[in-house]
């Protein structure tokens, strides 16, 4: 899970990839923006708070400050989860709230707003915890009118519909089109799109898989400098392997049945290797 985690913050980290993933959530959300990778600049993913009267960290997944002609616009969190957290509320309230502090102790003129998106990457079920805070906390009606709620803003990556999933542009479109087939039960068949993370694309889609083939995959599919890699010739070369591997393997099963009718290890290992 620790890969896991590293992997999908390494791959965010990438500036066209956070834009591409935020941009992605402003246009399913209606929200008429854009950004540009240039316009991002990352920020620090730690901050402290006191409990029980000590010091304590906590830490965000990837961050970037939004800036456009040198102005902040916004300070923007992503936040991966593979599981659904039903303390998502307090826990962004925690993060915002942390960095709302920040501003003012670093005597921002002109103080931004922090937005948070959270990444979910279920397959199995979707997400059903609360997305207000005074649900989770089950705040009595009388009471709302004067509690400061917070929303948690999801995105479903499994469950997003064809015409959500086109809102992806970028590399991280093959994680949505491989966790959306996941959950369809549905063989993952790769597109003719264009990959520029290659090292980090397989990498996740190693640990997602528990498939050791994509780890072996990048030291011997096609990567040669200045050519278009595309997604559909690293997933080819993963496919080659399995075949490969399963003739092995297949060998291996004809082999045990000879010496078992008593044929010699030598004269097995001749059969099958004509046979092969």
């Amino acid at each position: 899970m620790a890969n896991k985690d590293m992997t999908e913050k390494t791959l965010l980290g990438f500036n066209d990839v956070f834009a591409d993933v935020v941009n992605a959530f402003f246009a399913i959300s209606g929200i008429n923006r854009r950004i540009e990778p240039d316009e991002l600049e990352d920020a620090r993913t730690w901050s402290m708070y006191k409990a029980e009267d000590k010091l304590r960290e906590q830490e965000r997944d990837v961050i970037k400050l939004w800036k456009s002609e040198g102005a902040v616009i916004s300070l923007i969190g992503l936040e991966n989860q593979s599981d659904v957290d039903s303390d998502m509320a307090l826990r962004i309230f925690g993060y915002e709230g942390a960095d709302y502090r920040g501003q003012l102790s670093r005597k921002v003129k002109e103080p931004y707003f922090v937005m948070t998106v959270v990444l979910y990457y279920g397959t199995e079920k979707r997400w059903n915890a609360q997305k207000n805070l005074i649900e989770r906390l089950n705040v009595p009606e009388e009471f709302r009118p004067f509690i400061n709620d917070i929303h948690v803003n999801v995105l479903e990556l499994a469950w997003l519909t064809d015409e959500q999933a086109d809102m992806f542009k970028g590399d991280f479109r093959i994680v949505v089109d491989f966790l959306r087939h996941a959950r369809k039960g549905d063989d993952y068949v790769p597109s003719e799109a264009e990959i520029k993370h290659i090292d980090e694309i397989l990498k996740l889609m190693q640990v997602m898989t528990g498939d050791r083939r994509f780890e072996e995959v990048r030291n011997t599919a096609p990567n040669k400098k200045g050519e278009r890699q595309m997604v559909k010739s690293y997933f080819d070369v993963v496919e080659e392997k399995g075949r490969e591997e399963g003739k092995a393997e297949a060998i291996r099963e004809i082999m045990q049945r000879l010496i078992e009718k008593g044929i010699s290890p030598e004269e097995a290992a001749a059969i099958t290797s004509l046979s092969e």
